[in-house]
């Protein structure tokens, strides 16, 4: 469970940087590929968040050992 909190929190980290990058008005003076490197990482880090949220329910839902 802690790794999977851990992962979480990573995914969210790095999905805060990429909305920071992406906010400042010289991120779209890049090379298209950088951009669509960036918009492509964050939507799989999306998936990636829901998929460890569903992880987290299911094991939450767990009787306590």
């Amino acid at each position: 469970m802690e790794a999977l909190l851990q992962r979480i929190e990573d995914l969210e980290n790095e999905q805060q940087e990429l909305y920071a990058a992406q906010s400042t008005p010289d991120f779209y003076k890049k090379e298209s590929d950088v951009i669509t490197a960036a918009q492509n990482r964050l939507a799989e880090i999306e998936q990636e968040l829901v998929e460890a949220y569903e992880r987290w329910e299911v094991l939450d839902q767990l009787p306590l050992k």
